[in-house]
């Protein structure tokens, strides 16, 4: 008796041990590895387009700014505040035609945002045309001058892969006291400026635009 309760405890024993030791290769495999991952979202987008416009702003103006300055600036903002954002390389494009009787342009800088598992496009865009209406007289310090009516529209475009937006901003004429402007609605303007000159408009973002009468 004392051989057969020896031999059953071994077996126990053995079973016990080839039990615990499946259990703990089961656990160790469904077990969850926890990992962390870096979000990229709206804020490092909104951040490339707020760049964007001070830059178009410069160079609508015809004032030096150094983008890759800015995003010198940019990169290390963000890692003060332990954010992430990866690789950045642009196009910038501009593009004027003034005619007398209508004419567009705009400026167009385009991101692409590299990162290790896809690819961002951001671009920020400012567009305007005019389109003419009719002429009409002005009397300025006792001198008759025809001017030339147009309506106008502007528009800034800011896109990313998490939203697009469409803001009509404010502008105002350089020569306040020479041009003639009204606010429609849905970012469409009258205005009216001496026949045959070039008037000069800046948004209340401080990019300029011309229109040529």
């Amino acid at each position: 008796m004392l051989r057969i309760n020896n031999r059953g405890q071994i077996l126990l024993l053995a079973i016990t041990i080839f039990t615990s030791t499946l259990l703990f290769i089961l656990a160790s495999m469904s077990k969850p590895t926890p990992k962390l991952t870096k979000y990229v979202g709206e804020l490092q987008s909104s951040m490339i387009l707020q760049i964007s416009r001070e830059y178009v702003s410069h160079r609508s103006r015809n004032m030096y700014i150094d983008l890759d300055s800015l995003i010198y600036d940019l990169y290390q903002y963000n890692e003060s505040l332990g954010i992430f954002i990866s690789r950045l390389s642009y196009l910038y494009s501009n593009y004027t035609d003034l005619n007398v009787n209508n004419g567009y342009g705009n400026y167009t800088l385009t991101w692409n945002v590299t990162y290790p598992y896809l690819n961002n496009r951001v671009r920020f865009s400012f567009y305007w045309n005019y389109s003419f209406l009719n002429y009409y007289y002005r009397n300025i310090e006792g001198i008759v001058v025809k001017y030339s009516n147009y309506s106008l529209y502007i528009e800034h475009t800011y896109i990313c892969p998490q939203f697009k937006v469409i803001i009509h901003p404010c502008i105002y004429a350089v020569e306040r006291k020479v041009v003639d402007i009204k606010y429609v609605g849905n970012g469409v303007w009258i205005i009216g400026i001496p026949t045959n000159t070039i008037q000069k408009f800046v948004d209340e973002y401080e990019i300029k635009f011309k229109v040529k009468g």
